[in-house]
């Protein structure tokens, strides 16, 4: 396969002890399953007051040589974070997720497979299985947003906030120009990326981790975003 560059943009804010372990393990097994790629990884620090003692940034630099370790010292949002790193990265293709890699690596192949193939903006789609995972409050938010996507706002692609997306560098522009910083910062990602007659914008379903589990949170969340849109 032709070689390619990828840039993989870690937002983190007070993660759990031996987070970097996590880290470490996952690009290894990313490496071998993307033997054709130079993974360039770029991890935010988002005014975290935890998990970023040197001992921790040490142990990934050691593993990682030319990891990128990003941050600043108040915390602004995984959305802010997320730019942040995106607005410095050169590569052709740059996916997002989670310091714990919730989704299965394979679900991460099909979103590289599909910015390879010139889509520009991919977007993550989840199953049934995913929703019964989440507690019960995280699953009212996750309806309530869906719902207003589709028949509120018409969107094709209802499922705006799994935390797995890739873009190229025409998608890394309609990034960039987001304003939200926390929860919907993907909905106004993908809503804008909707509306560029430019951009080639398709889905991929995904598959979490068995292991993985979520917290909970309200849908106060939700209309708190909305008030700092207007």
């Amino acid at each position: 396969m032709i070689k390619t560059d990828i840039d993989l943009i870690l937002p983190v804010y007070n993660p759990d002890k031996d987070w970097e372990l996590t880290v470490v393990s996952k690009y290894n097994e990313l490496q071998i399953l993307w033997k054709h790629a130079d993974i360039h990884l770029y991890v935010v620090n988002d005014g975290s007051a935890r998990g970023f003692e040197k001992v921790v940034t040490d142990y990934i630099r050691q593993n990682i040589p030319d990891v990128y370790i990003l941050g600043y010292p108040v915390n602004r949002g995984k959305g802010f974070a997320l730019r942040t790193a995106a607005s410095v990265c050169r590569s052709g293709h740059i996916l997002y997720t989670d310091h714990d890699f919730p989704y299965t690596l394979e679900s991460m192949s099909r979103v590289l497979d599909m910015l390879q193939r010139g889509i520009d903006v991919v977007v993550s789609t989840r199953d049934k299985t995913y929703y019964d995972s989440l507690p019960l409050s995280r699953r009212m938010v996750s309806r309530f947003v869906r719902g207003c996507n589709r028949y509120l706002l018409r969107m094709k692609y209802a499922d705006t906030q799994a935390g797995l997306k890739g873009f190229s560098r025409k998608g890394r522009s309609v990034f960039l120009s987001t304003r939200i910083n926390t929860y919907l910062f993907d909905w106004e990602f993908v809503y804008k990326a909707s509306h560029r007659p430019d951009l080639m914008v398709r889905d991929v379903p995904v598959q979490l981790r068995e292991e993985v589990r979520f917290s909970a949170f309200g849908i106060g969340i939700y209309w708190r975003e909305l008030e700092r849109l207007r």
